[in-house]
């Protein structure tokens, strides 16, 4: 049987035809259209599999960074940057640009850059960012409840393979972080107007509820179901059959970690029984994690 986790990637904004304006209209709207024509070239150049992507779609995501903000709930321009900022991670890193470790490779102004991604609430080591998945739309009967909500910065599942002797961690690990472009100021017709340098500012949101910006403490989006979601599309229910052959089963039957172990924290155990497969504790496991979100420096679990 298959269970019913359905993934699709995100909808991302279709670049817009030209628009015309009258000439009161053209001074408010040049930096929207000044946005709108890089996203498109940025489209353009990534359809013809060009790495120029990369510096186009940051130049979008770094022009439209003032709209992401609570304020702004059905603005066009949020929704660039948004689907700017996804774009710039799935493109970084298809053409080797974004290293979660050393940060994003761009060319700007004809110079090669490096924008660097600050850590904020991870029990995770940022080696540990081996592959970010974009949160699309999704749909599962694996769990009653989806935790998740709107905000700045864009929601990703984050991706850890390998296993790593003594942390009881599994092979593979997935869980949610909050990715948003941080800068002091704003980039309009390619003039950059603020001296502090911009940054990929990457939360976890299971710890964090709020970003620093220049308007303020802003609510960052979250979806905290998505990495069990993600873990488990398309995955056959395997109950039946590991009881009948428990030694099929073998390779994943031991001990293991949620999150890397945090001292002075109590590890649960959760102990399962017959006919049981990945998916026994999946409902367990996503309740708690919306109540440790809502207590102010909370850790989290460890088992």
């Amino acid at each position: 049987m298959v269970t019913r986790v359905k993934w699709f990637e995100p909808n991302y904004v279709d670049p817009v035809p030209a628009r015309w304006f009258s000439a009161g209209q053209q001074r408010d709207a040049a930096k929207h259209l000044y946005a709108e024509h890089l996203y498109a070239k940025a489209v353009e150049h990534e359809q013809h599999g060009h790495a120029s992507c990369v510096d186009w779609f940051f130049q979008v995501a770094l022009a439209t960074c003032a709209h992401d903000r609570q304020s702004c709930q059905s603005c066009f321009q949020r929704d660039l940057h948004k689907s700017a900022l996804m774009k710039l991670v799935v493109t970084g890193q298809r053409f080797n640009r974004l290293d979660p470790q050393s940060g994003l490779q761009i060319v700007r102004d004809g110079h090669a850059e490096r924008i660097p991604i600050s850590y904020h609430g991870f029990v995770w080591k940022a080696a540990d960012f081996q592959f970010l998945t974009p949160v699309g739309e999704y749909r599962t009967n694996a769990v009653r409840n989806l935790h998740r909500r709107s905000g700045v910065g864009v929601p990703l599942v984050v991706s850890r393979c390998g296993r790593i002797d003594g942390s009881f961690l599994p092979d593979r690990s997935v869980f949610a972080a909050t990715l948003r472009m941080g800068c002091a100021g704003n980039s309009v017709g390619g003039q950059r107007d603020c001296p502090t340098p911009c940054r990929l500012e990457m939360y976890d949101p299971l710890r964090v509820d709020q970003a620093a910006t220049t308007d303020g403490p802003q609510i960052i989006a979250k979806d905290l179901s998505a990495p069990m979601a993600y873990r488990l599309r398309d995955q056959r229910r395997t109950i039946l059959n590991d009881f009948i052959d428990p030694d099929a089963a073998r390779g994943e039957n031991r001990l293991y970690l949620t999150e890397p172990y945090q001292p002075g924290k109590i590890p649960i155990v959760f102990i399962h029984g017959l006919l049981s497969d990945p998916f026994t504790w999946v409902e367990m496991v996503n309740e708690p994690v919306i109540a440790a979100s809502h207590r102010s420096g909370s850790g989290g679990r460890n088992g």
